[in-house]
């Protein structure tokens, strides 16, 4: 009569599908035979998907609306060993324990300093350098480390052979 389903449970709920599992803690079990499984969401404004490859659990979004895996990008992978790679970063790899891998050009923001932008930003930036910003969601580098070994604080201009620049 409504449309939605219960399983284990009363379909009274307001949602198309409810499962109820009990006291058995496994309450959904996706498989494929091939090399992924795919766990797709969409509307009419976009779409996007968990994606599971060897292991690696994989995060789809920016999809084409009312479609399942056509115009997505992947954003985010954690890997068999907890490593993340955000920003293009498909295989995080450390020498480490793991941690978290950045593309170039991505960033972790702290504080809401208005705009929706952090007041402080440390950033990948995309030629090689790694940028501190601070203040309302700068788009400068207010201490900037080079690949090089460059510490430039207040500005990012080139040092030639020196190691330190401080601008005031």
């Amino acid at each position: 009569s409504s449309g939605n389903l219960g399983l284990g449970e009363s379909s009274s709920i307001d949602a198309r599908l409810h499962v109820n599992s009990g006291t058995d803690n496994t309450t959904l079990f996706l498989e494929s035979t091939d090399g992924d499984v795919n766990l797709g969401m969409a509307d009419n404004a976009g779409s996007c998907r968990l994606l599971q490859a060897g292991g690696n659990l994989r995060f789809r979004t920016g999809g084409n609306a009312n479609a399942f895996g056509t115009g997505d990008s992947e954003r985010m992978v954690l890997d068999s060993s907890g490593n993340i790679g955000l920003g293009g970063i498909t295989s995080p790899t450390w020498a480490s324990d793991g941690g978290i891998h950045l593309g170039d050009d991505y960033g972790i923001g702290f504080g809401d300093g208005g705009s929706g932008r952090p007041d402080f930003q440390l950033i990948t930036a995309g030629d090689g350098r790694l940028d501190l910003r601070c203040g309302f969601g700068s788009d400068d580098a207010d201490i900037a480390i080079e690949s090089t070994g460059q510490l430039k604080i207040g500005g990012t201009a080139d040092l030639g052979s020196q190691l330190l620049q401080i601008h005031g």
